[in-house]
């Protein structure tokens, strides 16, 4: 009798294996359709510990040269997460595109790290991407009330071990020359996650993809379609323009000779690609003569307004992406818990008040304009950088006018100024903070 039954637990057995052998080839040759996806994307949290300093004098000139609420970024981060956590349904994974920590501090690393944690186990997966912040920063310190101090900057091998759990561990390849990788989020699905860091002299502003590199992606490109895959990526720096003449006002915001890079993603099947690094919420699309397109959606930081993150749905059966564009509440704790409504305000004056001092800083020193013409022109520039950080901006005909008066008619430097606006307005299609894409060949609008 023994005997019998251990036969018949064994021709069970077989039978099982044999039926979910055959579901998954099943699977993979189309006979299943997969599930819509949904998941989050979100950048540049610069997250940052008040414990290391906020106090100072050299806190208080890093802080009047920068845009971000640094004091604010990981109550704000921790907000973001919160969110995460009540949507119903819960994103499957989420898609964090650099700029991590405040300059690449290992304690901030860490804090970071933990949160992600937190957030897999509640069951949303992370993958994530290094920023040109977050890497052998020699800009890694502590603030005290007489200076600051160094403290230990993560290193390449550093980042990869910290982070293992949230896409280096997934991996389905890793690029030798780089941080980069392949993973699946999810059957049927590939995600390509670009590190696009200068790999040597590390923390530049600018990025770049080395040969080597990106002959891996294009390598990666192939296998994913002809596995039949629909495929995401994601790195920090933008690799088309998000605007006409980013490339020559702003080139340290794309990847090096960005031109020729896109050309080849888009020949090998990179249909959309998400990215940051200029703390805006942004998208651009370039279409070339044989029909490929390529989306470049941008997302802005959550340690700045207007503190953006994108939610998205994937179908992979029609390959139609939907992007839809939230802005996260008011920290929990401190001056914004009871009164959420004043945070987003208090966030937008903090960004104006940084940016006109950058934006006369800047014009001074790369303009021969006087000080009473700067001081004229320098709220325009500041309203036309609000509007593209915003998304989605329109000028208001005087304003559109006067930027195209000043391109044509006017004279040295306010040339350049004019055209800088006449940039910024001109919002390159598509649609910046809801839109829909198709990631075939084609990939049209709706």
């Amino acid at each position: 009798m023994r005997t019998l039954l251990s036969a018949r637990r064994r021709i069970l057995l077989v039978l099982l294996l044999l039926a979910l052998t055959g579901l998954f080839w099943i699977y993979h040759a189309g006979g299943v359709t997969p599930r819509p996806v949904r998941f989050a994307v979100a950048s540049d949290p610069h997250l940052y510990d008040p414990t290391l300093g906020t106090d100072g004098p050299v806190f208080a000139d890093y802080v009047a040269g920068d845009i971000k609420l640094m004091a604010w970024s990981e109550a704000i981060f921790d907000r973001f997460l919160v969110e995460l956590w009540a949507l119903e349904p819960r994103p499957d994974f989420l898609l964090l595109c650099g700029d991590l920590t405040k300059d690449g501090e290992q304690h901030n690393h860490r804090r970071m790290a933990e949160r992600l944690a937190r957030l897999e186990d509640a069951g949303i997966e992370v993958f994530v991407v290094p920023g040109n912040h977050d890497i052998d920063n020699p800009a890694a310190q502590r603030y005290t009330a007489g200076g600051a101090e160094p403290v230990v900057s993560l290193d390449s091998s550093g980042f990869a071990a910290l982070y293992a759990r949230f896409g280096y561990q997934q991996a389905l390849a890793r690029d030798r020359h780089s941080l980069s990788y392949v993973a699946e989020p999810v059957p049927g699905v590939r995600l390509l996650a670009i590190d696009s860091r200068v790999q040597v002299g590390n923390a530049q502003v600018g990025g770049k993809l080395t040969p080597a590199t990106l002959e891996w992606l294009l390598v990666q490109l192939r296998r994913a379609r002809h596995e039949g895959a629909v495929v995401l990526a994601m790195m920090h720096h933008g690799l088309l323009e998000h605007y006409r003449g980013q490339g020559e006002f702003f080139p340290e915001f794309l990847v090096d000779n960005h031109a020729d890079v896109s050309t080849a993603l888009a020949a090998g099947g990179l249909r959309v690609i998400f990215t940051g690094h200029f703390h805006a919420q942004d998208v651009t699309r370039r279409t070339w003569p044989d029909g490929a397109c390529l989306t470049d959606v941008e997302t802005g930081s959550t340690a700045s307004w207007p503190s953006a993150y994108r939610l998205a749905r994937l179908d992979p059966e029609t390959a139609r992406l939907s992007l839809t564009t939230r802005k996260i509440a008011a920290p929990q704790a401190g001056a914004f818990a009871a009164a959420e409504d004043k945070f987003p305000s208090f966030a937008r004056r903090s960004l104006e008040r940084q940016l006109t001092k950058l934006v006369a800083a800047a014009m001074a020193e790369h303009t021969t304009l006087s000080v009473d013409r700067r001081t004229q022109l320098a709220p325009a520039v500041v309203a036309a950088a609000l509007a593209h950080y915003a998304g989605d901006e329109v000028p208001t005909f005087e304003t559109f006018r006067a930027a195209l008066k000043m391109a044509r008619q006017g004279r040295g430097s306010e040339v350049t100024v004019g055209r800088l606006l006449l940039s910024l307005w001109h919002d390159l299609p598509p649609a910046d903070r809801t839109l829909e894409l198709h990631l075939e060949d084609s990939c049209d609008e709706h």
